[in-house]
Parts: structure tokens; sequence; C-alpha cells
């Protein structure tokens, strides 16, 4: 079984932006949120007003957040089954945007995303969605570890020199037209059964050019 991912301009060759970048992205000023299980998120969702009922249909909406800290994460949610969505936020951490541990059914979408080593780090997760957002790091854009169904979609991820998207023993991600600069997507191979389970499609890009994604016995 073999496992292929070129791209048509060396990852380390193409400059990006660049280290963390101003927030271009303005909302409502917030404390880092940090989560533990279903009940942590449902009073924290009713004391905030988040709108919601953490089901598929009626996901929690976090929104329109302006979180920079001091913190190791502006968000970090760990084992969680409930719905949530956030968007239009700005979330800055010490270490990276944010963290996701045993968490399922969420989405990320249109935020901007800074922090001095990661964007998302996400473990032990299921049907997590990252799309439209900006994100700006110094070492990985987002990292996938041992996630099911993970679709990463529509980001543009920018810095001088690391990994943009990073796969480490993951099962059926879907990887599509991400705008990559300064890096580009790695693959872990721990399992090459899960490595050829992963939709990555041309559509992605390192410095506007296409990555290729090729598996076969």
């Amino acid at each position: 079984m073999a496992l292929v991912l070129v791209s048509s301009a060396s990852l380390l060759s193409v400059g990006g932006t660049g280290g963390v970048v101003s927030r271009a992205m303005a909302g409502e000023a917030h404390v880092a949120i940090a989560i533990f299980g279903d009940a942590e998120f449902a009073a924290l969702a009713m004391d905030e007003g988040w709108p919601g009922a953490g089901t598929p249909e009626d996901p929690y909406i976090i929104q329109g957040l302006d979180i920079a800290t001091a913190d190791s994460y502006a968000i970090s949610v760990s084992s969680t089954n409930v719905s949530f969505v956030v968007t239009g936020c700005s979330l800055v951490g010490s270490f990276g945007a944010v963290h996701l541990t045993e968490v399922r059914n969420c989405t990320f979408h249109g935020n901007e995303l800074l922090g001095a080593h990661y964007a998302v780090i996400m473990s032990g997760s299921d049907a997590v969605t990252v799309t439209n957002n900006t994100c700006s790091v110094t070492t990985t854009g987002l990292s996938l570890s041992e996630c099911h169904g993970a679709v990463v979609a529509n980001n543009t991820i920018s810095m001088e020199l690391g990994l943009g998207i990073q796969i480490s023993d993951c099962v059926n991600a879907t990887i599509r037209a991400n705008a990559m600069a300064g890096c580009g997507i790695v693959i872990h191979p721990w399992h090459l059964e899960n490595d050829v389970s992963h939709v990555i499609t041309s559509d992605n890009t390192v410095g506007g050019r296409p990555v290729y994604y090729f598996s076969g016995e």
C-alpha cells in the first residue's frame, strides 16, 4: 500500500505572510472559554445567553466574541456530545486559538484564529467541521489526531514556515479548498489503512499551486 502527497511547489520554499498578524475582526470582548462535559456546556450557555439547545438541529451558537487571552487557548472544550457552532469570532491564545478533546458535532466557521503556535488542535473528536477561517500562527495551522469524519475546508492558513494541516491517525477526513502559504499538508503514516480513507482534493493550494493526494495498493 502506498500513500503520496505532493504539491507543485516545495512546501519548504513557499513564502508566507509570517507570524501572528494583527487582528482584523472586532467583536464583544470576552474572557477565555474552558468547558468540560455537556452539563458544564449547558450551564455556561444559559449564563451567557447563547442561543440553541445543543442538538444537531438546534446547536448552541457562540458568535461575535473577541477573545485575546494569556491563557493557553481562547476556547478549550473537552468531553462533550452537544452540538455547537462558533462563528464570527476573533480567538487568540498564548499557545493556540482552539483546543478540542473528545468533542462531537461542532463547527468553527468564519473566525479569525491566531496563536503563538497553533490555530486549532483537535484530538479524539468526531464530526468536527472547520471552514472559512483565517489562521495565522508560527508552527501548525490545524492539527488533527485520532479524529473521525473531520471536515477542513475553505480556510486560509499562513505562516513563515510550518505545517498548515497536520493529520495523525485520523479516519475519513475531508480536506478541500484550503489556501496555504508557507506551509502545507502533512500526514503521519501511523496506520496506512486510515491514511488512505481521506478525501483530499486538488483545490487545496500552497502558494497558489495545487496539492495532489494519491493512494493505492
